[in-house]
């Protein structure tokens, strides 16, 4: 089972701090992002984690990480990562944006699902996005989910919570078959490689009729856009409702 972080925008919300180093290689206690986020992926199950890089790429290669290079990064969006991942491996893929924790419960969930697309998704997710933002809508995106575990909507915006059932983590896992859908979208759209997200993609084969299996969230998980994020990431390490895999009570790896 390989695994993969796409990690090859800057995170210009971070300031300063993102100045000679991408957003991933932020550091939060003593580790970069990337740093967590491999633990927790080969805890999780992961047999082997790979980042594809782009700004200040060298940064993280130089830091001992296997790495693809993402030369269309400065110019396009986050599918555009994902193609460089479909063109590397030819297996299932476990798939993490770079700028979140999480739990490897929630990894080990994603790598047993047999759905064709998996996507973990925190159902309780106005809590954190209540200690993010002083009005969680403004951030906050649909998320709908049927019966039978099925999303039905995700990536809008909307002025109610009734019509957000939880919120895409950035993290899910393509199965062989959830590659093909992918890799015959990009071939009869070549043009959204460069243009589309995840959550317009995840939205554009949910309206193909195809299904996209949730995996709801065990543990906690944050995301981490701005300085405000990493003190809230630190607090919920500090409160014990978000874990750093490798880390000790006292702090030390």
């Amino acid at each position: 089972m390989q695994s993969v972080i796409l990690a090859a925008g800057r995170g210009s919300r971070l300031g300063s701090m993102t100045n000679y180093i991408p957003k991933g290689m932020v550091e939060l206690g003593g580790k970069p992002i990337l740093d967590w986020q491999s633990r927790t992926l080969i805890a999780g199950g992961a047999d082997a984690v790979t980042i594809v890089t782009g700004y200040c790429g060298e940064v993280i290669a130089n830091y001992g990480f296997d790495t693809i290079v993402n030369d269309d990064w400065s110019h396009s969006n986050m599918l555009s990562s994902l193609d460089c991942a479909l063109k590397t491996f030819s297996g299932p893929l476990i798939i993490s944006y770079a700028d979140i924790l999480y739990d490897t419960a929630t990894v080990r969930e994603l790598i047993t699902s047999d759905a064709p697309v998996s996507v973990a998704y925190d159902c309780n997710w106005l809590s954190l996005w209540q200690r993010r933002f002083e009005n969680p809508l403004s951030d906050a995106e649909t998320f709908q989910i049927d019966a039978n575990e099925n999303i039905t909507e995700i990536g809008g915006k909307t002025d109610s919570i009734a019509n957000i059932k939880g919120q895409f983590m950035g993290l899910f896992k393509l199965g062989l078959e959830g590659r093909k859908w992918i890799e015959e979208l990009l071939v009869a759209w070549p043009e959204v490689r460069l243009e589309m997200d995840t959550t317009a993609l995840l939205s554009t084969l949910i309206s193909q009729g195809k299904p996209i299996r949730g995996i709801p969230a065990i543990g906690g998980w944050c995301e981490i856009d701005d300085q405000g994020d990493l003190d809230v990431a630190w607090d919920l390490v500090g409160e014990g409702r978000l874990t750093l895999t490798g880390r000790d009570n006292d702090g030390k790896v």
